[in-house]
């Protein structure tokens, strides 16, 4: 059943795309290490070893990084003064212009059924404040689930959900480059010790170590400068402003319902 499970979930494009896929990145290295270097045996079979224990690693690998990702998370927003999905919500928060605030703030009121705190009782009591937003923002979460209704909102998670997946993984996944790219290093060092030129050199190391060599360092250069605070708090701040866009596509179902509704009513 466990087995069956992780096979389904390859299907799901939030469970493959912010789970798996940091997981696969981070043992990526190692499985073209494999395949280069592998005892002697035919190329195709060693890929589909390399590709299978890869999934399964990276299946593992996966749910560790959620695990992370959320104690990473936490830290994070607090760090960062509270989720963005919060911060955004404040009347003191610029990311959002004041205008499409305040009608996100109204449908949400409407759709809760309490007003949204005023710029002075936010500044009276914020922690009051943040409690109504986080309220809200569970709310809207629940309320915009509809993959096909909410595409944008749904891909702009699985962008974060990958970027702090990523980012709970970042040191395993730079541990493994590094690890691949200094052991490629130093047998492409081994095979031309004892040779005296380069020409030689050159002759000896094949297309296998090249790969590997530069494989290794390609992943390494992504985990070192990619996959960083920053461009989690990039993506975070991307979804937050998303999530709260489907405020107006709330408003105008509820505009249509209405309508309708107006318009069946007997005369």
């Amino acid at each position: 059943m466990e087995i069956a499970g992780a096979f389904s979930k390859l299907f799901d494009p939030y469970e493959r795309q912010a789970r798996l896929y940091p997981g696969l990145l981070a043992v990526a290295p190692a499985a073209v290490v494999f395949v280069c270097f592998a005892a002697a045996g035919n190329v195709l079979g060693r890929t589909i070893l390399s590709v299978l224990v890869a999934c399964g690693v990276a299946y593992a690998l996966g749910r560790i990084a959620r695990n992370a990702g959320k104690r990473l998370q936490e830290e994070l927003f607090a760090k960062w003064g509270g989720a963005p999905t919060t911060q955004i919500m404040r009347h003191r928060d610029a990311t959002i212009d004041v205008h499409t605030k305040f009608r996100y703030h109204e449908t949400l009121a409407k759709s809760i059924g309490k007003p949204m705190p005023t710029p002075n009782a936010e500044t009276a009591d914020p922690q009051a404040a943040d409690e109504y937003y986080r309220a809200a923002t569970t709310w809207l979460i629940g309320r915009t689930r509809d993959t096909k209704a909410f595409p944008l909102i749904y891909k702009e998670n699985i962008a974060f959900g990958f970027q702090r997946n990523a980012l709970g993984l970042r040191r395993g996944g730079i541990v493994v480059a590094a690890l691949c790219f200094g052991g490629t290093l130093l047998r492409m060092m081994l095979l031309t010790s004892s040779l005296s030129s380069m020409t030689d050199a050159l002759d000896k190391v094949g297309a296998p170590e090249v790969v590997a060599l530069l494989v290794s360092l390609m992943f390494l250069g992504f985990w070192i400068f990619l996959v960083n605070e920053t461009a989690l708090k990039r993506t975070a701040f991307a979804y937050a402003v998303r999530l709260f866009e489907g405020c107006d596509h709330i408003a105008q179902q509820k505009t249509r319902t209405s309508r309708k509704a107006g318009g069946s009513a007997p005369a």
